[in-house]
């Protein structure tokens, strides 16, 4: 693998402890420091001192753990030169997230350095747009949530960070926050939504949660992820399962295939 991407909510609550018992689980393995690429999640702006102290917790274990150098919750990097962009809720606003103006004019500045390349462009964010993935219905598993139309995205900076994605050829916005697990192709056929979905010139893709539960997919369990590849003409994500070290091969995803296609520009 050239990189590991982790889609925010590393700790339960931002706290000095939490943070501990993430950086023990790294100790003994072979991770480079820049293969490693953290965002920030809700869950890791919350702490019972006080929300300046959680994001200067994030920012200095990210700094202990990864070779990312900035005083920011948001940054970029590269990785065999394709650009990785994350952003970040700069404060606790609860399940969604504060992006700021400042944000937003640093992401548009940062999308025109990756487009120069002609590659794709990774832009990972916690929460996902507003109504994508099913969402707001599907941010629980009773369904039971609000029918705002922000429940379980970004929130009021959403449409401004959609527009701003959607000027921009082959990017992939790279999320979580759901607990959705992965869905299958019956359920995009039956219910319309789907981990991987494309919307316009932008592909999404929701992550599953590795290790809190999951819902609303047809493999669901603890300890899943997916391994990412990027070819000439296309990406494919592949769901697997870290716990057994195994790929889905059991359920159709998208056109009969246990695996999730994204053609490039």
């Amino acid at each position: 693998m050239d990189a590991i991407f982790i889609a925010g909510d590393v700790t339960s609550r931002g706290s000095d402890e939490n943070w501990a018992l993430f950086r023990e689980c790294l100790e003994g393995r072979d991770i480079p420091p820049e293969k490693l690429i953290m965002a920030i999640g809700n869950h890791d702006t919350w702490n019972d001192e006080s929300v300046e102290a959680a994001l200067n917790n994030y920012i200095k274990n990210r700094t202990a753990v990864t070779s990312i150098r900035s005083d920011k919750v948001y940054f970029s990097t590269t990785v065999k030169g394709y650009h990785v962009i994350c952003m970040g809720s700069e404060g606790d606003n609860g399940c969604s997230a504060i992006i700021t103006d400042e944000q937003i004019a640093w992401l548009k500045d940062e999308l025109d350095k990756a487009a120069k390349s002609g590659k794709p462009i990774f832009v990972i964010n916690h929460q996902s747009l507003n109504q994508k993935h099913g969402l707001p219905v599907t941010w629980d598993a009773d369904e039971s949530s609000s029918t705002e139309p922000w429940e379980g995205g970004i929130g009021d900076s959403s449409d401004k960070v959609e527009a701003l994605l959607k000027e921009y050829k082959n990017v992939l916005f790279i999320t979580g926050h759901s607990h959705m697990g992965w869905t299958g192709q019956e359920v995009t056929e039956r219910r319309h939504f789907s981990s991987v979905e494309r919307d316009g010139t932008l592909n999404l893709l929701n992550m599953p949660s590795l290790a809190c539960g999951n819902h609303h997919g047809v493999w669901s369990v603890i300890g899943i992820g997916g391994m990412l590849e990027v070819y000439e003409d296309r990406m494919i994500i592949r769901p697997r399962d870290y716990h057994l070290h195994i790929f889905n091969t059991e359920y159709p995803v998208q056109n009969g295939k246990p695996y999730f296609e994204i053609p490039l520009d």
